[in-house]
């Protein structure tokens, strides 16, 4: 039997190279205005997101038996017992709103982990000695 716990942190979303440019942050005097005022305009072209940090727990277990000279093995896995369902991994499209500056015209796109899955194998090792 076997338990093992998987923790992730430090995921990030893999980011467009087109709005870490001066084109991207490009901006009218307005604009810089409403920078100066902490709007976060800056940060949120500029920032890469981070993804939350997330745990799984699984269990396997493996059995065999011995008939005459043969043996059966029966394993069985589960994964995510807790079914933790979390992003997994992200990424930035590659379009950007160069003329409004809206980063969630094309927001980012995210996959999730699995969560509960399982597996049982059974094979029947025939002995050839």
């Amino acid at each position: 039997m076997n338990l093992n716990v998987n923790y992730v942190d430090q995921i990030w979303v893999d980011f467009n190279p087109s709005r870490r440019t001066a084109a991207a942050i490009k901006i009218t005097g307005k604009e810089l205005q409403k920078l100066e005022n902490g709007n976060g305009l800056y940060h949120s072209i500029i920032d890469q997101e981070k993804l939350p940090s997330a745990f799984t727990v699984d269990l396997f277990f493996g059995k065999s038996w011995k008939i005459n000279k043969d043996f059966i093995r029966l394993n069985i896995g589960v994964n995510n017992i807790l079914n933790n369902q979390f992003i997994s991994n992200g990424f930035e499209q590659l379009r950007y709103d160069f003329d409004e500056k809206n980063v969630q015209k094309f927001a980012n796109k995210y996959n999730y982990a699995y969560g509960l899955n399982y597996f049982v194998n059974i094979i029947y090792d025939i002995n050839s000695f």
